[in-house]
């Protein structure tokens, strides 16, 4: 990053999930992120892939004998919060796809709902 800590007169973390082959731009007067990369890393250290198993069974039992598959319940999981708590930012990535969109004669006849099923979660 461009300025040094002392030049930052607050410590601001950005809540930004960056992906392994992104950077935080440079003109971002922040320390960094909140973390999730190093939490994913630090999780992959004390859980044993090995056990996998183990972990399934334990969920099971948890959750009933006939709990539905761990990976389809994250997924339902995640969606609901798309469409209720981050609602709001699938509107805005919406609209601008809809923008987007409207700026070529090729495109420009796609629906915003259309659009936001393009984006792989219609809340409809």
């Amino acid at each position: 990053m461009d300025a040094e800590p002392a030049d930052r007169p607050l410590y601001v973390l950005a809540e930004k999930i960056v992906a392994p082959h992104e950077q935080l731009p440079d003109a971002w007067a922040v320390y960094g992120t909140t973390g999730y990369r190093f939490a994913n890393v630090i999780t992959g250290l004390f859980v044993d892939g090995a056990a996998r198993t183990r972990l399934d069974r334990a969920w099971r039992a948890f959750a009933g004998g006939e709990a539905e598959d761990f990976d389809v319940l994250v997924y339902r999981c995640k969606r609901l919060m798309l469409e209720t708590t981050l609602a709001g930012e699938l509107t805005v990535l919406a609209r601008a796809l809809a923008r987007l969109a409207n700026a070529d004669r090729h495109t420009r006849d796609f629906t915003g709902n259309a659009l936001r099923r393009a984006l792989g979660w219609s809340t409809t």
